[in-house]
Formats: C-alpha cells, sequence, structure tokens
C-alpha cells in the first residue's frame, strides 16, 4: 500500500469527492508531474535567483506548464532554449516547461506568499522559438494563422515547430481541423513529419491537383522488411499513427489505416470494415507476410483483418492488440448501438464521461445531463444538441465543431459500436500478441487479465506483455516509448521466426472408391454443409462409380474457412490434382458449393482439363439480389441459418426471434444448440461447440461475393427450386444471371415446391432431356425421379417422356438424400453418361441417408426390396454387441501442471531450460537479472548499519544525560540547582531514552528490509516447484516481466507421466455417472485405438460456475457442464496436452444379444413392453410386442417377441406411392 496525496471527503450520498491534493502533484495529459522538483532543478540554473513552475490552463482543456524566474543582479537574461536545453538534460521531456517567463521581482500577498493568480500569461517572446522568421506568401501567413490561434500566440515564425511552441496531440487534432475547414487537405501523419510553417506550405504547394488517396497513411516509408500496418481506433482518426511510429526501429516501412471518411455512408459490421483495409493493404502490398497491429477497437478491427488474409491463404506473420478487449466485455450491450435514438445517446455518453473526470466541477453538469437522458426519446438529436449547448454540457471539441461536423463524427462511432457488438471473435491458429496496459479498472482486471482473450484462444496462441500506463496515458509520453520498445522487440522475434500461414487443411475426402474406368464425381457441399451430405449417391449410382467430396475448411471449427470463391476453388484443385493429376471429372455443386464448382470448372477448362457435366443445385446466380454476398452481421446469420434448418426439419425451432437478437454471441449459440436439439437435429448429449464450425462457416459463405472472371463454355445443369414467392420474371432471372455469369451452354430445370403432394406439370420437357451429370434418386410411380435435400425434402427430376413430378420441398441446408430406382423400361436415354448408367443399374433396393447436423455418426439403413416398390423402410433384427454410455468431449492434461511465474520485475537474464526438457523439483530453470534487487539489498544492510551507529550514538547521549539527569536529581533536594535545571536534565534524559527506544524499532524495520530484499533476491532465480516437462516457454530471454500486479508466466511445467482426462458432462448426463465406472476414449487421428481407464470423481461445480458467480449471469442462459475426471497412463508419452479426447463413460453393456433401431419401438405397453411392426411373408405389417434391455437411443436390445432376421418397420410408406 502506498499514499496516493489524493484529499477527499464522504458525500451524504456515499460518494467519495476528490477536493484536491496534500501536495503540488498535478496531472497533464494523463502523466502525475511534481512541479516542486521542476522548481529545485530550474533553481540549479546559474545566475537565477527564484523560480516557479505552475500549471496555466488559459483555454479550457489545454494545461500547461510555466517557469516564471527572477535573476541576481547584473546577470545576464538567458533565453528560453538555454532554459530548456537545461532542464532536459535533468528531467523527462514530458516535465520540461513549453514557456518561460522572466520576472524582476515574483508577485507577493500580503502575507509575504506567492500570489499565483497574479502571475501573466506567457508572451510570444516566452515561447520556445528560433530567431523569429516572418511568414513568406499568402500560404505560409495563412498557415501560421492557425499555428497562432490554436498555440495561443501573438505569431509563430515559418520555422517555428508546432510541438516545440507547445503542441500536443489535442492541439494536433484542433489544427488539424481548423486546416481541414480552411480547405487545406493534411493528415495527421503528415502534421507530424511537418512541424513547421514552412515545411507544411512547401508540402501542400508541391501537392498536385490530383485526387489523392486518403485511405492510406504513410508513417515511414522507407525499409526492407514487410511493412507495419496500424489499424485506426474506436474514433476512426489517425491520431496515435505517427506517434507510435516515431518510437519503432527497425528497417521497415509503417502505415496507418485510417476509417472511413467522415461524411460518407458508414461500415457497421467488423467484417466489411476489415474487408475495405484489407483492399487497401493489398494495394500498397499484394503478397504477405503481413503485419499488423492495432490500439483498442482497432485491435479487434486487426484481429478480423488477419482472420481475412488467412481466409485468403495469405501470410500473416504478426497480430499485436494493443490493451483491446474481447468485444463481449466492453460493447454496453447491441441496443446501445442500434435503432434512431443511438446518436443521442452516444452524444450524452460522451458528455457524460467528460464530466464524470472533472471531480466537483462536474456535478451539475451530470446532474443536467440525467434530466436530458430522461427526455431522450421525444427529442430529435439538433434539439438535444441545442439543449446541450445552451446549458454548457459540450466540452471544447464538441462545443466548437459545426453540427454537421458533429453529426458525422458521432455516425462514425455509432456504426464502430455497432460493428464491435455484433462481433463473434474465433481463434485464428496463430500467435496473437496482447500488450496490456499495466494500470486497468479493477473491474475489468477482475474480469479477465487477459482482457478477454485467454478464455477464447487456445493455450499458447497469446502472448501477454505488460507496458506502463493506463489504456490512455499509454500512447502518451512517457509511456508510449515503452510500448514502441515492446511492440518492436515482438516484432523482432515474430520476423526470426517467420509468418505463420492458415491451418494445415486436407479438403478431399472419398466417399467411395470406384473402379478403374469410371470417371471421377468431384462434390461441392454448400454453405456450412458437410460431404457426408453426399453418401447416398453412392447408393443411387453404384459401387463402381469413384465419388469424392471437397469438405469446405473451418467445420471442424480450427481453421479459417476461406473468404473468396476462387480461393477455395484454387484450394480444391490443388487436392484433386494431387489425387488426380490428369483425366476427365464431373463436378456438382450445391447452393454456395455451385459458385466454388463454377470456379473450378472455368480454371479446369483455361488448363485444358475436361470437365464431363457441370450440375449446380439450386445455386444463386453471382452477383444477383439473392441470400449470399451480403454484409451480414453474426446475428443476422445465425438466423439465417436457424431459417435453413426450421424448413429443413419441417418445425418450429422454437426460438423467439427478438430475444435472440438481443442476446450477445454466447448465448446465441446455447440457443441454436437448445433448438436442434429440440427438433431433433441433434442429441442431447451433443457438445454445444460442434455448431461453432458450421455456423462460422455458413457465415463466411453467406459473406461472400462473386463475379466469375471468365466465362465457362462447357455444358452447365442448374436445378432450381420453383420459389412461390418469385413471379415469373423472377425465376426467369436465375438462369439469366448465370447466363450474364458466364454459363454459356445453360440447361435449367425447375421443380414444384408443394410439401407431400404428388402432381404434375402442364408442360412437358423438351426432346433433349435434362441429364444431372449422374445424379438421380427415390423413383416416382410416374417414371419419375427424385433427388432430395434433407430427410423431408427433395426434387423430382423428369423421366423422359413424362411430366415433372416432385414429392418434397427443398432446403439451403440439411443432408442430401439419393436414392435409385429402375423405370420400368420406359426411359431409354444414351448411355453416355452417369444417367445411363443408373438406369441399367441392377440393383433394386432403396438406400435412405439420415444425417443429423454434427453428430458423431451416420445411421445407413438398407433395405432389400420386392419386385414391387417398396411400401416401407426396413431394418433386419442383427446380433450383436450393445452398450449404452454417456458421451462427452474432453481435453487432456498432464497430472500436475504448473504456469511457472515470476515474483519480481525485471529483465529475463537467462533460461538454463528449452521446451521438452526433463526437469526436477528444485533445478534452477531461469534467472531474472538480480542487479537492481542486490542493490536494493545492498542499500537496506547500509541503512541498518548507519541506524546501528546512530544508535551507538544515541546509546552514549543517553548515558551522558543519564548522568546529569541523576546528578541534578540528587542537588536538587537540598535546592543547589533550580528547578528549571532539573527539569530541562529530566527531559533532556527522556528524549535520549524514546530516541533510543525509536532507533530500535527503526532496526528492526530495517531487519525486516533486508530479510525481504533477500528473499526478492532469491526470487530471481527460478527453481521447478515439481517433477516434469517443460512443455512451453512463454517469456524469452531479454524480454522484461512486470510483477506489480499479475505474476507473469515464464514457463509452463507438466508431468506427463500421467494425463488426466476432464470430460465434459451435461447435466443431462452427469447425474448417471459414478466413480469405477469404465471409461474409455479415443482421440484424433487414431480412433481405431481406445485408451481404458476407471472414472476417478466429478468436480462438484459446473466448469463454468465461476464465469457465473463473477460475472452474474443467469443460469438458465448458460450451458452447464460438469468435467469428470480419470486418469490414464501416458508411459511413451503418446498423448499431450490439449488433445481432444472422444469419451465414452459406459452405463451398461452387453455382448451377442438381438438389436433394432430405436426407430422401429413404437408406444409403451402399460406392462413395460413396447409395440414394433413386423413383416410377415407377403410384406404386411404386423404389430407384436417385445421386452427390451439396453438403450442407447441409437439401438436397442430385443430380450423376447423377435428373431434374429426379423424386418421390423422404420418408416411409413412415402406419400403418393403405390400402396401408401
Amino acid at each position: 500500500m502506498y499514499r496516493t496525496g489524493d484529499l477527499g471527503r464522504w458525500l451524504e450520498n456515499g460518494l467519495l469527492e476528490c477536493i484536491g491534493r496534500n501536495d503540488e502533484q498535478v496531472k497533464i495529459r494523463g502523466l502525475r508531474i511534481e512541479p516542486g522538483e521542476i522548481q529545485a532543478q530550474l533553481a540549479r540554473f546559474p545566475g537565477l535567483r527564484d523560480g516557479v513552475v505552475v500549471v496555466r490552463e488559459d483555454s479550457p482543456g489545454d494545461k500547461r506548464l510555466v517557469a516564471y524566474y527572477t535573476l541576481h543582479e547584473h546577470t545576464p537574461a538567458p533565453d528560453a532554449e538555454q532554459l530548456r536545453s537545461h532542464l532536459q538534460q535533468q528531467l523527462p521531456d514530458y516535465m520540461v516547461p513549453l514557456a518561460y517567463v522572466h520576472l524582476q521581482a515574483l508577485p507577493l500577498t500580503r502575507n509575504g506568499k506567492l500570489d499565483r493568480h497574479a502571475l501573466p500569461a506567457p508572451g510570444s517572446a516566452a515561447q520556445l522559438a528560433q530567431a523569429y522568421a516572418a511568414p513568406q506568401g499568402a500560404l505560409e501567413q495563412a498557415l501560421a494563422g492557425h499555428w497562432a490561434a490554436v498555440l495561443k500566440l501573438e505569431q509563430v515564425g515559418r520555422h517555428d515547430h508546432f510541438f516545440e511552441q507547445g503542441g500536443h496531440s489535442l492541439s494536433a487534432i484542433q489544427l488539424l481541423n481548423r486546416l481541414q475547414q480552411a480547405a487545406y487537405d493534411v493528415t495527421l501523419a503528415e502534421l507530424f513529419q511537418h512541424a513547421t510553417v514552412a515545411a507544411m506550405a512547401r508540402l501542400l504547394s508541391e501537392r498536385t491537383a490530383a485526387p489523392r488517396s486518403t485511405e492510406l497513411i504513410p508513417v515511414r516509408t522507407g525499409g526492407s522488411g514487410p511493412a507495419l500496418f496500424l489499424v485506426h481506433e474506436f474514433t476512426g482518426l489517425d491520431v496515435y499513427f505517427p506517434a507510435l511510429g516515431q518510437h519503432l526501429e527497425g528497417d521497415f516501412p509503417i502505415y496507418g489505416l485510417p476509417g472511413v471518411a467522415v461524411g460518407e455512408p458508414q461500415l457497421r459490421t467488423l467484417e466489411c470494415l476489415a474487408t475495405r483495409l484489407l483492399d487497401v493493404m493489398r494495394k500498397a502490398q499484394p503478397q504477405g507476410p503481413y503485419r499488423l497491429a492495432g490500439w483498442s477497437f482497432g485491435g479487434v478491427l486487426a484481429y478480423e483483418i488477419a482472420q481475412q488474409l488467412l481466409g485468403l491463404d495469405q501470410e500473416v506473420e504478426f497480430l499485436g492488440l494493443i490493451d483491446s478487449y474481447v468485444p463481449r466485455l466492453t460493447d454496453q450491450g447491441k441496443a446501445r448501438w442500434s435503432g434512431e435514438h443511438a446518436h443521442k445517446r452516444h452524444l450524452l455518453l460522451q458528455c457524460r464521461a467528460y464530466w464524470s473526470a472533472q471531480g466537483a466541477a462536474g456535478v451539475q453538469p451530470l446532474a443536467h445531463l440525467e434530466q436530458l437522458e430522461a427526455l431522450l426519446e421525444p427529442l430529435d438529436f439538433a434539439d438535444l444538441l441545442q439543449r446541450c449547448r445552451d446549458q454548457g454540457l459540450l466540452f471544447e471539441q464538441l462545443a466548437t465543431a459545426p453540427p454537421q461536423a458533429l453529426g458525422h463524427y458521432l455516425d462514425r462511432e455509432v456504426a464502430h459500436g455497432h460493428a464491435l457488438a455484433h462481433y463473434r471473435v474465433h481463434p485464428l491458429g496463430m500467435p496473437v500478441h496482447l500488450f496490456c496496459a499495466a494500470e486497468r479498472p479493477t473491474e475489468l482486471s477482475r474480469r479477465s487479465p487477459t482482457l478477454g482473450w485467454g478464455e477464447i484462444l487456445p493455450a499458447g496462441e497469446l502472448h501477454c506483455i505488460s507496458v506502463p500506463g493506463d489504456h490512455l496515458s499509454m500512447m502518451k509520453a512517457p509511456h508510449i516509448q515503452a510500448l514502441g520498445h515492446a511492440l518492436g522487440q515482438a516484432l523482432a522475434a515474430t520476423r526470426a521466426k517467420g509468418a505463420v500461414s492458415a491451418v494445415p487443411h486436407q479438403p478431399l475426402l472419398r466417399i467411395q472408391s470406384g473402379r478403374p474406368g469410371h470417371t471421377p464425381i468431384f462434390c461441392v457441399p454448400g454453405a456450412g454443409d458437410s460431404i457426408t451430405g453426399f453418401i447416398g449417391l453412392s447408393e443411387a449410382l453404384g459401387a463402381e462409380w469413384p465419388i469424392l467430396g471437397l469438405q469446405a475448411r473451418g467445420l471442424d471449427g480450427c481453421g479459417v474457412p476461406h473468404g473468396q470463391v476462387e480461393v477455395a476453388a484454387r484450394h480444391y484443385l490443388e487436392a484433386i490434382t494431387a489425387e488426380y493429376p490428369d483425366g476427365p471429372l464431373h463436378l456438382i455443386g450445391h447452393s454456395f458449393g455451385g459458385w466454388v464448382a463454377f470456379e473450378m470448372a472455368g480454371a479446369l477448362q483455361a488448363a485444358g482439363r475436361e470437365v464431363v457435366s457441370l450440375t449446380l443445385i439450386d445455386s444463386e446466380a453471382p452477383g444477383g439480389n439473392g441470400a449470399l454476398g451480403r454484409p451480414y452481421t453474426t446475428t443476422a446469420a445465425l438466423w439465417r441459418l436457424i431459417e435453413s434448418m426450421q424448413l429443413a426439419a419441417g418445425q418450429d425451432m422454437g426460438i423467439d426471434p427478438e430475444r435472440f437478437a438481443a442476446e450477445d454471441d454466447g448465448m446465441q449459440m446455447h440457443l441454436l444448440h437448445a433448438g436442434m436439439v429440440r427438433v431433433g437435429l441433434l442429441s442431447p448429449r451433443a457438445d454445444p461447440r460442434a455448431m461453432h464450425g458450421p455456423a462460422r462457416t455458413f457465415a463466411s459463405a453467406l459473406r461472400t461475393r462473386y463475379q466469375p472472371r471468365r466465362p465457362y463454355q462447357g455444358k452447365v445443369r442448374l436445378v432450381l427450386a420453383d420459389d412461390p414467392s418469385l413471379d415469373a420474371a423472377g425465376k426467369r432471372g436465375s438462369s439469366r444471371g448465370w447466363s450474364r455469369a458466364g454459363a454459356g451452354r445453360l440447361r435449367t430445370c425447375r421443380c414444384g415446391t408443394a410439401r407431400a403432394t404428388t402432381s404434375a406439370c402442364s408442360r412437358r420437357p423438351t426432346s433433349t432431356t435434362w441429364r444431372p451429370g449422374g445424379m438421380t434418386a427415390w423413383r416416382c410411380p410416374r417414371g419419375g425421379h427424385v433427388i432430395g435435400r434433407g430427410a423431408t425434402q427433395a426434387l423430382a427430376l423428369p423421366a423422359p417422356g413424362h411430366p415433372v413430378s416432385f414429392i418434397w420441398n427443398t432446403a439451403h441446408y440439411g443432408s442430401t438424400v439419393f436414392c435409385k430406382g429402375l423405370a420400368a423400361g420406359r426411359c431409354s436415354p444414351p448411355s453416355t453418361d452417369l444417367w445411363s448408367s443408373m438406369e441399367k443399374s441392377k440393383f433394386r433396393k432403396i438406400g435412405m441417408g439420415l444425417l443429423l447436423v454434427v453428430v458423431a455418426g451416420l445411421i445407413f439403413y438398407t433395405v432389400q426390396a420386392p419386385a414391387e416398390p417398396p411400401q416401407y423402410l426396413t431394418a433386419k433384427v442383427e446380433r450383436g454387441d450393445i452398450e449404452n454410455a454417456v458421451l462427452a468431449s474432453g481435453l487432456l492434461e498432464g497430472i500436475k501442471q504448473v504456469d511457472v511465474g515470476a515474483q519480481v520485475s525485471g529483465q529475463l537474464k537467462s533460461l538454463k531450460v528449452k521446451v521438452g526438457d526433463k526437469v526436477k523439483k528444485g533445478q534452477w530453470l531461469a534467472e531474472i537479472d538480480p542487479l537492481v534487487l542486490q542493490n536494493t539489498l545492498r542499500q537496506a544492510q547500509v541503512d541498518e548499519e548507519n541506524l546501528q551507529a546512530k544508535r551507538r550514538a544515541t546509546a552514549a547521549q543517553l548515558k551522558e544525560t543519564k548522568a546529569i539527569y541523576e546528578r541534578y536529581r540528587d542537588l536538587q533536594s537540598d535546592a543547589s540547582i533550580s528547578q528549571q535545571d532539573y527539569e530541562t536534565a529530566e527531559s533532556n534524559y527522556e528524549v535520549q531514552r524514546a530516541n533510543l527506544l525509536s532507533l530500535d524499532a527503526q532496526i528492526k524495520s530495517a531487519h525486516i528490509q533486508i530479510d525481504t530484499a533477500k528473499v526478492n533476491l532469491a526470487y530471481t532465480r527460478i527453481v521447478a516447484p515439481i517433477d516434469g516437462d517443460v512443455v512451453g516457454v512463454v517469456t524469452q530471454e531479454g524480454q522484461t516481466v512486470i510483477a506489480n500486479q499479475l505474476a507473469p508466466v515464464l514457463l509452463k511445467l507438466a508431468d506427463l507421466d500421467t494425463m488426466t482426462v476432464k470430460a465434459q458432462v451435461s447435466e443431462a448426463d452427469v447425474i448417471h455417472i459414478a466413480p469405477g465406472q469404465q471409461v474409455y476414449f479415443t482421440i484424433l487421428g487414431e480412433a481405431e485405438k481406445r485408451y481404458y481407464a476407471k472414472l476417478r470423481g466429478t468436480e462438484p461445480a459446473p466448469q463454468n460456475f465461476l464465469e457465473t458467480q463473477t460475472a452474474g449471469t443467469p443460469k438458465q442462459n448458460t450451458a452447464v457442464f460438469y468435467n469428470a475426471l480419470f486418469d490414464v497412463p501416458n508411459p511413451d508419452h503418446r498423448l499431450r496436452i490439449s488433445m481432444t479426447a472422444q469419451v465414452r463413460i459406459v452405463l451398461d453393456t452387453a455382448k451377442d444379444v438381438l438389436m433394432v433401431p430405436v426407430a422401429a419401438l413404437g408406444p409403451r405397453n402399460a406392462d413395460g413392453s413396447f409395440a414394433v411392426r413386423v413383416l410377415d411373408a407377403k410384406g404386411h405389417a404386423q404389430a407384436r410386442n417385445v421386452s427390451t434391455g439396453i438403450n442407447n437411443n441409437v439401438k436397442v436390445q430385443i430380450k423376447d417377441g423377435l428373431a434374429e432376421g426379423d424386418r421390423v418397420v422404420i418408416g411409413d410408406p412415402l406419400p403418393g406411392t403405390a400402396g401408401a
């Protein structure tokens, strides 16, 4: 603890009011300054008699240091530059006064004290300047007038430096506004680089009349290394670019990326803001590696730019976030930035923030603001602004701005606030450097020491670096120098390591191998969908056709989805070429996948490779007014996903749109998971995080714009579902749109969308029968075939000579179902394509694929059909093993894991270990430079020796005073001495006794200081707290660690001989598990190997208990999971930290028993048995009661009532089919 020096008093309302200080300390632009220290150094200047330094605020908000001095007689008066140079040698720049006033005598009050109010304002002669040189020409004279007005000077010479004359970052913005209002197009960076009137005039005269790009601000143009791009902060201004740039050493250019110009339409999503700046960056630097940094809001925006660069397969070498919080910690909610009152709310918030920092002076304005907040809705913006102006609530920057300019300024900030509130942060799979201000608000520090990033980014990706200052002062002297140094060090370190590319991804997955001689089929799924949707195609075609799927990157939640169709197509073609370097192929694309397939076809055509067929299913034309290519917020994209799922499921998911829109991103994902469980798209046991990857990929596809750059001359088959909301022109527009996009030889098939009906189209097909490049589906009674999406919708394709038929609706999301059948000899198309192959197929069965979104497993039942089309979906009673288990996803940890930190601050002098080393408890790991603490110890020892010497002197004096006292006491009895002499002797004796006691206490305190110094010195030697392996080195040699608030982590140790698995078990399942139950798990990349263990126990509180208690989040808004714990030996260290474990906690198991799918079970009877339907020899369904055993929600054990080989009904006849 320490004394702050602030004086305060409690008010009746319980608030603490700051009323001043008990010293002369002042605060200027976030920096605390003690004028007495400056005066002491000023007094050392030769010839000075008296000196005083005060803070003047001649203009509201413009505080500056001014020195006043008097001289001894016959001393020549020094000029201001001499005094400034003297002080610069003794003090940091921010403590050096900006003006020096020579007085004959300091003004005094009647009591002989300094009369500060009588000190005169500094004139132009008091300012620092070279010999005055008058401005030359009209331009220089006009600029000098602006200089003088902002600096409050009578005149400014052509060589006078703006910042040496008292200018600072705030006054620089004021000057910039004046210049821009006077039609001088100048940026802040240019003002820093041309800070004299002459230099600025030269810059403006040499500028051509051609339009100048304001999208990229050169801060430093020279250098051979990759450029560093600094991203604008919340205001959109370029204030900190030049200030930080001048403290960054290195041989590389620095560019600033400012916000959208005021007065122009503002972008309201972070994705759109990032796309704009990415285009600006790539004009200056077309290829990576890229390096990005951003302060505050700019850090989050830089994060999204990095994500988009990775989505373009570009290298990102460095990403620096400068005191940037995860949006959910600071965005103030979505409602704050939405609606017609957003600008008014923001204006009042700006005023409230200013007056809240003014102490007692802000009490009355804050009361007025509270009254205006109550009148917010009935007042329009102009009325509110005028009332603020009339009541003096606008601080200088707002008060002096014209109403239109102020409106534009607020418009930009509100747009940025809206973008931040609607942004969802996803992991990037690359290192992120977070530069945290050492001084932070207590509340935010408590909520997250890593500003929220540690809860989102995987362990090892986030590197936290503490820098001095708070959120604002870190961008001002002297802290900005430390920030620049830390940022430069991090840039140099990452330069040595090299750039980071996107997470490796293999998109090509084989659905079936096929046989030689058959052309391979490559399938591209729709937005957020998986290739498992095409599994049914293998059943439709037969085993001879090679079928492969191209899985989108990012579905697993790890990789960054591709951000351009061209990049995704190039990535897919590289994978295809590696597997099939030449030869013809078929391409199929659904929805967004149709765009990618079209781009792939064009690239293959340009390379001279044959594309036998290109089929686009329900894919809107590029560049139109469809759902794709729009600036979706995260909320809007998720709601589109929910609408698609509801259409696919055929029922409402029970999610209220207004509540969904108001919730934060975490709660929205929880509502999505709950809704999918409600309609049966997900199992209740599915991990809610399973939808993060698909939702992210889906949103990325929705935002992607695409316009083909080359036409495709081959045949294109476009399958479109009739949309009742479109008129005839709208329906023709889709085909015309694809024709305009370059699909020259286009044939379109439109199919009806009536649900659960069968009808015929009055329009018969033309003589050229449409062939879907190898796809067919359910056979209709009229001879048509169905191609389907999801379990409840499909499109009917015409058989030659028959009208178009249809059965089910289509949807954008779900699983693609393909079934095959014969056309009873009525179809005889040519045998040159896949269609004829399916027609000639000898298989006579129906396959049905049921895909539950993001559920581990695909249940595919194959039914042997009689000669007539099958009326029921059935499954055979089979014998096998059954197991009922709680499914969970877990993470592996070492049984002991320790973050080894530093308890003292200083430079990390040496590391004694490296990653992978084995260490023993007590082994020396690292050393903090001990020099400072060694000096501290020596100083404490010297202080103790000094006190001992004082004690000896005091003891001698005590002995002497005691003897005098005792002698006077004896003499006083016979009046040989006066009473006064006796009392004096007694007093001297008591004083010395007290002095000795005081010194004894000080010596004890000195001993404590010595002990503390010894302990702190010992802390510089970091030793291992456990036996284990070094699994991570967080801080490198030469880096400085700050241990004033949080112990910085240097190394991470873990005991890897035994691994602990923390399996996340939902609250619905946790009641069924108990210690001792058998557990086994598998890991990614080794799915066939099982690791067995016994359940050790379950943590009593849910995983997010501390978070919900701290943040006050209601329990009903949070998915609840408990960590089930078990240990597994790891002697060969094959298992590693943070591996994902697919865990099964076994509840029941049975071997070699009869089983049927759960779908076969009918109603439960009173005796506990279930009704099932069994097909007899003639194919008729007969009711039967069965007794059951283990039920794992997929299959159920049959104890009695069925025999092996019986066929049970699992699905009713299809509507409209024969016999239905």
